[in-house]
């Protein structure tokens, strides 16, 4: 097989790429089997052991095997190919209006329930609050971060930044600004 060139010039044998990776992925896959441990018939013990294989040991053992293939040089270029792919489609710098619209309202979403969620109970006779709801809300505040892309950061940045100042851009509505 054709040699990959890494970042620093090293040569990687694309073979080993190919190993390394795939073992990575499953060791990383093996936590998606815990629902189907712990929804089996197995005793509690058994489940406990297989569910901290699945959840710790397994996607652990399968990064130092991936790294001992593939070696640092290969790790590190297999690293630099996956997060250059999520730095590319989940954090743009610059996102389109409709994508920063609803990014807007799923990150107000759960804001808003929270604010809710105390008085819900006196409002809504039986409506009782859960931690699965509490969870697809942090759910999707974490997808409305990415969906909100590179800018958004920087303006939530500027939240705790004391000397920030807003700029905005010329031709907008700025009613204390005065020309």
């Amino acid at each position: 097989m054709t040699p990959v060139k890494s970042q620093n010039g090293d040569s990687l044998p694309k073979n080993r790429l190919l190993v390394g990776g795939a073992i990575f992925i499953l060791g990383e896959l093996a936590r998606l089997g815990v629902p189907f441990v712990v929804g089996s018939g197995l005793p509690i013990g058994w489940k406990n052991f297989l569910s901290a294989l699945l959840l710790f040991a397994i996607p652990e053992g399968g990064m130092l095997v991936s790294i001992v293939i593939l070696g640092k040089p290969g790790f590190n270029y297999l690293r630099g190919l996956v997060f250059a792919k999520i730095r590319r489609y989940a954090l743009p710098q610059t996102v389109s209006r409709t994508r920063y619209r609803l990014g807007l309202v799923l990150f107000l979403l759960p804001l808003f329930y929270s604010w809710l969620s105390p008085y819900l109970p006196l409002l809504l006779h039986g409506y009782e609050t859960t931690r699965f709801v509490a969870f697809v809300g942090d759910l999707i505040l974490l997808v409305s971060l990415l969906l909100l892309g590179g800018d958004f950061w920087d303006k939530l940045r500027a939240l705790f930044v004391y000397k920030a100042k807003v700029q905005f851009p010329v031709g907008t509505r700025n009613p204390e600004r005065t020309e």
